[in-house]
């Protein structure tokens, strides 16, 4: 999230958006901001059935942890739900509500975005969102920062806790036990899978332990997304491609954004709505729910890139599920949290990281024939062109100037960053 351009603007430009400006007002009133597309290109919120499901239920009195780099408490969208947290490792010190890199800004709106002013709207945006700082302005934090996040936010009221990070190897058994904690705690813990790009092959190690909702990214199209890790750990998938998100507060813009951490956050959005409608059901039926509900996809059953299938926000609250006794997804487990595909790594625990949000790809993963969906910005382009002719025109090149979607620059991965067994965003 580090890497936002804003590039200065020319006098001949700074004219035109003026004018641009005043006849965006006179068309659209004194707030311009509200007929920006911002809304039309989470082209998620339907085939997710979260249109439908927030007429039910929008998460009021459920707390989601983002255990992350903070959570930037000025952003519009989250004006009014971020309570005071904590931090440990590189957020020490802190209450969880400043966030240097953005990484955990971008996923508490996914949770939680009010959606005001034709904003970013979470999927549950009633939710309180209970901020954990682990990761530094970098990104890399140790295991024990997260496994002490974990318990925290188990020890303070979270019924969810986002994980949108991972790491390779065998789970240290601090985190391990900081998991099962939480999981006695009836904290339904949703994880990443990982992303290829930044080397996960394999279910990153938190996603990879038993009973943790691991999720993993579908495109666009619907079909899994090519730079997400699978494996037989994966539980559920989740849109990963094409996601709009905030920046923090002082640097007020959009982009798009592809990766697994994205498909996390809406998952657990998800999750807080099914514990919204169900405030009696505990973390084992949620996730039963969440599970048996979902619309399968690829081979029939469970497989390494769907897991049981893309999630379904509609259905998981109003389906017909049996109850459970225990959580379904520990039946067959290892029982040491070691990924079935992951070799068991000596010596200390590797230390985890954001799974980081790669650059929007235009088109990939998409479909090319008939039918085929534009990419992230053909898709705001198309919504902002439907009232037509110099309506659009203007629309448009305001878009581009008062809520800028801008694209992350590509940047040399340097062979460390501070904090050891960092892999840098390949940004």
């Amino acid at each position: 999230m580090r890497n936002i351009d804003g590039k200065p603007l020319s006098r001949t430009a700074g004219v035109a958006i003026a004018t641009l400006f005043a006849v965006l007002v006179i068309l659209f009133g004194a707030d311009p901001a509200a007929a920006l597309p911002i809304r039309q290109g989470q082209w998620y919120l339907a085939p997710l059935q979260i249109t439908q499901a927030q007429q039910l239920t929008r998460g009021q009195g459920v707390t989601v942890a983002v255990i992350d780099t903070g959570v930037d408490a000025d952003v519009p969208e989250l004006s009014g739900k971020v309570v005071s947290g904590t931090g440990f490792g590189p957020g020490q010190g802190t209450d969880g509500r400043t966030d240097a890199e953005g990484h955990g800004t971008a996923m508490a709106t996914l949770i939680a975005g009010s959606g005001a002013d034709g904003r970013v709207l979470g999927v549950a945006p009633e939710a309180t969102v209970l901020p954990v700082q682990v990761l530094g302005a970098k990104g890399g934090g140790p295991s024990s920062a997260i496994a002490q996040g974990l318990r925290y936010a188990a020890d303070h009221g979270a019924k969810v806790a986002n994980l949108s990070l991972g790491g390779q190897g065998a789970t240290g058994s601090d985190l391990l036990s900081a998991i099962q904690y939480a999981q006695s705690k009836d904290v339904v813990v949703v994880a990443a899978a990982g992303n290829i790009a930044n080397g996960d092959r394999v279910v990153a190690n938190i996603a990879s332990v038993p009973g943790v909702v691991a999720v993993a990214g579908i495109g666009r199209d619907g079909n899994a997304w090519d730079g997400s890790a699978t494996g037989p750990e994966t539980v559920v998938a989740a849109p990963a491609m094409n996601i709009i998100i905030p920046s923090p507060s002082a640097d007020p813009s959009y982009q798009l954004s592809d990766g697994t951490s994205q498909a996390t956050a809406i998952t657990s959005g998800v999750v807080a709505l099914i514990r919204a409608q169900y405030p009696n059901l505990n973390a084992a039926n949620v996730i039963q729910r969440l599970i048996s509900t979902v619309q399968d996809k690829g081979p029939a059953g469970r497989d390494n890139a769907y897991g049981f299938g893309e999630i379904q926000a509609y259905s998981a609250l109003t389906g017909n599920v049996q109850q459970v006794t225990a959580n379904p997804l520990l039946a067959g487990a290892p029982a040491d949290g070691t990924p079935s595909d992951n070799p068991t790594q000596g010596g200390t625990p590797p230390n985890l990281q954001p799974i980081p949000m790669q650059p929007a790809q235009p088109g990939a993963g998409q479909p090319q024939a008939g039918g085929a969906q534009p990419d992230g910005n053909g898709l705001l382009i198309a919504a902002i062109a439907v009232g037509g002719g110099l309506m659009g025109l203007v629309i448009i090149a305001a878009a581009s100037v008062l809520i800028v979607i801008v694209r992350r620059r590509t940047e040399p991965a340097p062979a460390y960053y501070p904090y050891a067994g960092y892999r840098p965003p390949g940004y």
